[in-house]
């Protein structure tokens, strides 16, 4: 006999694993344009509602495995993703295969072009997964209008791609949006309070008085180092939220900048804000947000972090 716990148990255990999910990637398929190339296949699309979301929902997209590009050894987990509004493909020779991709996450930019010819291959919308050496999984906001997702390795030429042993995949796991989102560019906050040693993305934290509080930057994929950088604060009595001047900022007319402007490193962490927290503040919030100078960004001027809230007790 099956109880109301067991029930809910299976219910719960169910719901787990349709909100989680790993997709075989085939390191020779790719959305890119490819020339002369004999090997290289067609990146497949994977319906986002086979993910069990909609646009405006977040998903959380993990590499496992691993490949090899024909030198490095299999080695490599680059791996890069496209929404887009079809399901569409079209013809290798082509510089922008996917008819309606829409932009989101932190964006790709590759370094050459095709391994023959060097024909250009950026098409703008597409964004970092995975990168060898620095991140292997990233969060993104499903973009309005979108249907499909496309994945595959990022490459010059994929016909000596190999996955030997065939574990190459992307894990994609439903997953709670932040409360205040940024530009979901490469750029990224971290906060701590008191003796935590590492600075952890959890964008609400409680700090007693006399708590130091800490707050730095880094660029997970490395494409904002030697970046300017900076972190505004605006204080407001606890429950209020402030709304920025441009999307997704969360900073009043108030607000300070409380990080100078410094420089991001390469593979680094900016420098960090750092300050004690007094009894007079109970009852207060902090917001704080940051985000580099750069014309790596989607707008071509800045990439804009979450912001963190650190309430005062």
């Amino acid at each position: 006999m099956r109880t109301a716990t067991t029930v809910a148990l299976a219910l719960a255990l169910a719901a787990n694993a349709a909100a989680q999910q790993v997709f075989p990637i085939a390191p020779t398929n790719t959305f890119h344009r490819v020339n002369q190339d004999p090997g290289a296949g067609n990146a497949y699309s994977l319906p986002i509602g086979a993910f069990g979301v909609s646009p405006g929902q977040w998903l959380k997209l993990r590499v496992v495995g691993d490949w090899n590009n024909g030198v490095s050894g299999e080695v490599l987990s680059d791996m890069v993703g496209c929404f887009a509004a079809t399901g569409v493909v079209l013809d290798g020779a082509q510089q922008n295969r996917l008819p309606q991709p829409i932009a989101t996450g932190p964006q790709y930019v590759p370094t050459t072009g095709t391994a023959i010819g060097n024909l250009p291959i950026d098409i703008g919308q597409d964004f970092w997964i995975s990168r060898t050496g620095y991140a292997n999984e990233v969060n993104v906001k499903v973009p309005a209008g979108s249907v499909h997702l496309f994945l595959c390795v990022p490459d010059s030429f994929y016909s000596d791609n190999t996955d030997l042993n065939a574990n190459l995949g992307v894990e994609v796991t439903v997953i709670s949006p932040s409360a205040y989102p940024g530009s979901l560019e490469d750029c990224e906050i971290g906060t701590a309070i008191g003796a935590a040693t590492a600075l952890d993305p959890l964008d609400t934290k409680s700090a007693p008085a006399g708590s130091v509080v800490r707050a730095a930057l880094r660029s997970p994929f490395d494409t904002e180092g030697n970046t300017f950088c900076l972190i505004v604060a605006d204080v407001v009595t606890t429950g209020q939220v402030p709304i920025g001047p441009l999307p997704d900022t969360w900073f009043g007319p108030a607000a300070i900048i409380a990080l100078p402007i410094s420089i991001l490193p390469s593979n680094g962490q900016s420098p960090t804000l750092s300050f004690t927290t007094q009894s007079v503040w109970a009852g207060q919030s902090v917001f704080l947000q940051g985000g580099t100078i750069s014309t790596n960004a989607r707008n071509g001027l800045c990439t804009i972090t979450n912001a963190h809230v650190i309430h005062f007790r």
